[in-house]
């Protein structure tokens, strides 16, 4: 008879927590501004999976079809590439010598260039790998890929379905989405570099997509706000930490400041960010924060979320007024 509580004499799985997507953050490269702009996306929230997949679909869906429109011909060679292409005896791509009548001009599908000599496997493969979008997970083989693949197969239709390649149920190499002309195909970039993502930041000097995005997230607004003070900022506008200092001019313990700075993001992110869908950060210090929040009342918003506020430095006749989170 099975009992609630596992043999000790067999092996068995325990589980002891469930972890949940909430957020995601994605970088788009192109080589090809004219095809997509390269640029940064993020979301947080329960339905980030959902909300990623979407945003995938969407870009894949616009860059495939650039492709299309901006897709070149074969350009005229000029004398020096003609005179290359003549004399060369084996592929350029792969190195194989050429048998006969199997020399091509391999040429770049959206800029129209002449690229070198090549076999006619590596004519097609290259031409194939233009409508290939690579989209790179660290060890997505072993954890993200999961989370991926259910949602991925809400899009298949006739023409476009999902495959996986896999070492076993457990372990993804990697997933394809698409038809034989076009796809996406998610990859591990770990299989590549064999390091985690702590090892491979130490070996780089620069973050210029990160300074750029937390620059941008993080620099004083052009708002007038006398209740935030240049000497309030927690962060200065480059990467370097700034010393809040407190009465007595002692500095505020940094896990005080850590764990405060934990609370004001949940409350902007969980409250904030719910509450109000066109809303922006103007600034912020370790127990406030402004907001330029567009709604038609903000006093009716308010009462939804009272218990998070605290009202009680308004007047005592304001229908808001409340010592219940008084220095809370």
């Amino acid at each position: 008879m099975q009992s609630c509580t596992p043999d000790p004499n067999k092996s068995y799985i325990k589980p002891i927590s469930k972890q949940e997507i909430n957020s995601y953050g994605m970088y788009v490269h192109s080589d090809y501004p004219e095809i997509y702009k390269p640029q940064y996306f993020s979301y947080v929230g329960d339905d980030a999976v959902e909300k990623y997949v979407e945003k995938v679909m969407k870009i894949y869906k616009e860059i495939t079809y650039k492709i299309y429109l901006n897709e070149k011909k074969k350009t005229i060679l000029n004398n020096h590439e003609e005179d290359e292409f003549q004399e060369a005896t084996g592929c350029y791509i792969c190195g194989e010598e050429f048998k006969e009548s199997e020399k091509v001009r391999e040429h770049n599908h959206l800029s129209g260039k002449y690229r070198g000599a090549a076999c006619q496997s590596c004519n097609t493969k290259e031409g194939k790998a233009t409508k290939l979008i690579p989209v790179f997970f660290h060890n997505g083989s072993n954890y993200d890929f999961h989370f991926l693949i259910e949602e991925l197969m809400k899009y298949e239709d006739e023409y476009n379905k999902v495959k996986l390649l896999s070492k076993n149920s457990e372990n993804y190499i990697s997933i394809d989405y698409g038809s034989n002309y076009k796809k996406l195909r998610f990859l591990d970039s770990y299989r590549f570099m064999l390091k985690g993502l702590s090892d491979i930041a130490k070996s780089m000097d620069e973050f210029p997509i990160l300074e750029k995005e937390f620059k941008e997230k993080c620099k004083k607004k052009t708002y007038k706000y006398p209740l935030a003070p240049e000497k309030m900022k927690i962060k200065k506008e480059e990467l370097s930490d700034y010393q809040l200092n407190l009465l007595g001019d002692k500095p505020l313990g940094q896990a005080i400041l850590d764990y405060s700075k934990q609370l004001m993001y949940s409350f902007y992110y969980d409250v904030a960010n719910e509450l109000w869908e066109k809303n922006e950060l103007v600034a912020s210090d370790t127990d406030s924060m402004i907001l330029s929040v567009k709604t038609k009342d903000i006093y009716k918003d308010m009462e939804e979320i009272i218990d998070e506020l605290d009202t009680s430095g308004y007047p005592k006749d304001h229908p808001l007024y409340s010592e219940k989170n008084k220095k809370k």
